[in-house]
């Protein structure tokens, strides 16, 4: 239930925060505003969650319990656009194509806004965003090999623009423009 902390300034090693996230969590995702960050969904003592934990990136508080996912999801992919966090896929308990959608201005529960175009849970593949776009690639299992795309501009389901050239991928990592 910790807050680690790294500075990109200094490249110093992390640093355990004061502040805590209230309960120990596992397979969750991130999304994350320029002032705060959020965990979406997860596992904890209790099971799967729907919790959306929001946390000042400041520091100097305990994160709180905002708002709710739709369903209870684990291993889903975050993606963040200025206004809003996005959740795409995950497992609840088998794999699922959701993309739930939470706004930053206002600590209000999460929307179904479509559907990525294959179930695939997260954990095993990465997603990453541009500035306008949502991507997900990837996931297992068995492995996929899809690129899917979706718009932060419309609530609208996401298209395949692609493959990966691997024949599908597991545990990848992710990098944003």
């Amino acid at each position: 239930n910790t807050i680690d902390k790294f500075t990109f300034a200094t490249e110093a090693a992390s640093n355990l925060s004061p502040d805590d996230l209230g309960f120990a969590r596992t397979q969750a995702t991130g999304t994350g505003s320029g002032t705060h960050a959020y965990s979406l969904g997860g596992s904890n003592p209790s099971g799967q969650s729907n919790d959306i934990i929001k946390y000042s990136f400041a520091g100097g508080s305990d994160a709180s319990d905002v708002a709710n996912l739709v369903y209870n999801m684990t291993q889903s992919n975050g993606h963040s656009s200025e206004t809003h966090g996005y959740s795409s896929g995950g497992a609840n308990p088998s794999t699922r194509n959701y993309i739930f959608k939470h706004s930053f201005a206002t600590d209000a529960n999460a929307s179904d806004i479509g559907d990525i175009t294959i179930s695939r849970f997260f954990k095993s593949a990465q997603g990453a965003n541009s500035t306008t776009h949502g991507y997900d690639a990837g996931g297992g299992w068995p492995y996929k090999n899809t690129i899917d795309k979706f718009p932060f501009s419309a609530d609208t389901n996401s298209t395949d623009v692609g493959d990966l050239n691997s024949g599908g991928s597991y545990g990848m990592s992710h990098h944003n423009y």
